[in-house]
């Protein structure tokens, strides 16, 4: 995979960032601006852990959204981050968030979050769990209405410069950009894991793949084909964003549908990248 640059890094920021702070890269991606005090949306995206979305060379876990319908602001996203429902461990969601971490309190100012953790959080050992839980923090504190672009931490109100036994050290605030390689090789931030998605779809993320441009389909139950989708071009070199939006065939409410991706090895046909998130027609 080609390295993360300055300008991959930017466009990680933008790509990646909520749907209330969106930028118009190229021309191509569509503004979606949310002014601060908007309402929630309609679902609650969090950040958890899959295995797939790698390489041979660069395996996972990697972050992934879920949808769910019952955490729309902040503190109830972060909350979340601790469980994992039967549904998504029968998919292979995982999360490194310890059970147990309580959200002491949410204060955001010009888009910038102090969350005060409880100490639980910081609780066990291993650099990839460590750097695993922060980056599903920050991304899923971003990932709402509330227009946050960056996170600082704090641990039972002590503001965080070395992050547990492992010794972290903290450079705060924290964006995304800290946990670019905690990213799969295409990342669809929207639609999320059980999702209900309607016949105007928009897929948006980032994504570092080949010739900056990737496969989708829609598979039914059975995973046959269901849809086929346009390729997806991801804006700029390195980590580029994407956000397009088609039509799709309707389906019946509820209908189980799966949105696959996947980007072409070099050499060979067998796919790399690949992701098979769970959704349905809404």
């Amino acid at each position: 995979m080609r390295a993360l640059h300055a300008l991959a890094v930017a466009a990680l920021l933008t790509a990646c960032a909520s749907a209330s702070d969106r930028t118009l890269d190229g021309g191509t991606t569509p503004v979606v601006a949310t002014a601060a005090g908007a309402q929630p949306e309609e679902v609650g995206r969090i950040f958890l852990l899959h295995d797939s979305g790698g390489t041979t060379d660069r395996p996972g876990p990697f972050l992934a959204t879920v949808t769910r319908s019952d955490v729309l602001m902040i503190e109830d996203r972060i909350d979340a981050l601790a469980t994992v429902t039967a549904d998504e461990a029968r998919a292979g969601y995982t999360t490194a968030v310890p059970t147990g971490v309580e959200v002491r309190s949410a204060d955001i100012v010009a888009g910038v979050a102090t969350l005060d953790l409880s100490d639980e959080f910081a609780s066990g050992g291993g650099t990839f769990s460590m750097s695993a839980r922060l980056a599903q923090l920050v991304f899923t504190a971003s990932s709402g209405p509330e227009w946050v672009r960056s996170v600082v931490l704090e641990i039972e109100g002590r503001p965080v410069t070395s992050f547990s036994s492992e010794g972290l050290e903290l450079t705060q605030p924290m964006t995304r950009e800290m946990s670019w390689d905690l990213l799969p090789q295409i990342l669809v931030e929207r639609p999320a894991a059980y999702e209900a998605i309607p016949d105007m779809l928009s897929i948006a993320g980032v994504a570092a793949v080949s010739d900056n441009t990737f496969h989708a389909e829609l598979l039914d139950a059975d995973g046959a084909l269901a849809s086929d989708l346009p390729d997806i071009t991801a804006s700029g070199a390195g980590w580029g964003g994407y956000w397009i939006t088609f039509t799709i065939p309707e389906f019946a409410p509820g209908t189980p549908l799966t949105l696959h991706v996947w980007d072409d090895s070099a050499g060979d046909p067998t796919p790399v990248g690949e992701r098979f998130i769970p959704v349905t027609a809404a």
